[in-house]
């Protein structure tokens, strides 16, 4: 698609609003803006040249034409404002983990694909280097995916205290990092296998370092029927204020040879004869989001044929729920996340 395509943005009080906000520039004239907080709304707004709403419905009734609208905000809202998309046509893209529990997903997707509106699921590392390296090891046999962050009162520091609110969230960092990794794991080393109920899934969670109702260091093996496996590692344990961001760690070992990758993005691969190869990748995972919008912008035409779905999302989120379910015996927090069932206020629900 060469013209610019009209997009809204709902719930734009979301951390990610400035990783989105340069490729939306770049693509799309924005229609409107849309969040419950009205000074958000505004603020969010200016910066796009675009017109705020605190009302979803209003904006959708008033905007005019839509070509595609982002869904973000509190993930407990999230599967009630895509299906209002549903409801009316209108193509949509969903930040993950894209609901609080794993029952709204599920029927958020299907209701979707039945309906035919596009949609695709912002899993971004599908666009960073670590599809490719899956290729050119061979057939990934086990595979260790470390991505640290910094502690979680950025999440409050950025206006989304309700990120530690169980009821809200569905969960912390399993479910907000490790869900990329789960995707890469089936995307990468799962596709081939029968079922994803056939995957081994154990875990350990933990919110010991911070104290918050949601869990802030996890760790997740998963292992396929013919032996494959994954270590997810993921956290909001690294320091605030450092150099870095965050720590990046992956390890990807295949059929022809093993791939290291550290935090400054120095990549070696490695063959099965010894030969090491060493070069740079990006693995700044803030510079995949522009990426991101502009495939978006481009699938438009073609209905988001070639990004990330509801269903991947959904299965990644299948695993991640059983990460939670299997670490619970040993998990401080209560009510564990992706377990329950939905919410009991109708506002949050798809069925609405």
């Amino acid at each position: 698609m060469s013209e610019r395509s009209r997009a809204v943005i709902i719930g734009a009080g979301h951390w990610h609003f400035e990783l989105y906000q340069p490729g939306w520039s770049r693509h799309h004239d924005i229609a409107g803006v849309v969040d419950d907080d009205e000074s958000v709304a505004r603020a969010r707004a200016a910066i796009l040249g675009a017109r705020a709403w605190t009302d979803l419905g209003a904006m959708l009734d008033e905007a005019g034409r839509i070509d595609v609208a982002y869904v973000l905000g509190r993930h407990a809202s999230m599967p009630w404002a895509a299906a209002e998309l549903v409801r009316r046509g209108i193509p949509f893209v969903l930040e993950k983990p894209g609901a609080s529990n794993l029952r709204d997903l599920r029927e958020l997707s299907s209701l979707a694909r039945r309906a035919n509106v596009p949609a695709a699921a912002a899993l971004v590392q599908r666009f960073g280097p670590l599809p490719a390296l899956a290729q050119e090891v061979g057939e990934v046999q086990h595979a260790r995916y470390t991505f640290l962050a910094g502690p979680p009162e950025r999440y409050i520091d950025s206006g989304n205290p309700w990120m530690m609110q169980r009821n809200e969230s569905g969960g912390g960092c399993l479910a907000l990092l490790g869900v990329h990794f789960a995707d890469m794991f089936l995307h990468t080393q799962h596709a081939h296998e029968r079922s994803h109920d056939d995957v081994t899934v154990r875990s350990s969670v933990s919110n010991a370092m911070h104290g918050r109702r949601v869990d802030d260091h996890a760790t997740a093996l998963l292992r396929t029927p013919s032996g494959r496996s994954a270590t997810i590692e993921v956290g909001w344990t690294f320091p605030a204020g450092a150099p870095l961001q965050r720590l990046v760690s992956y390890v990807l070992t295949g059929s022809e040879a093993t791939a290291v990758i550290d935090t400054e993005g120095n990549l070696s691969v490695i063959s099965r004869d010894g030969t090491v190869a060493e070069r740079h990748v990006d693995v700044e995972a803030d510079n995949l989001y522009p990426l991101f919008v502009e495939r978006v912008h481009e699938s438009l035409q073609r209905g988001l044929a070639g990004l990330p779905t509801l269903d991947d999302l959904t299965a990644a989120m299948g695993l991640i729920s059983r990460a939670y379910v299997d670490a619970a015996a040993g998990y401080a927090v209560d009510d564990t996340a992706w377990q329950a069932a939905s919410l009991q206020d109708p506002a949050l629900s798809v069925r609405r």
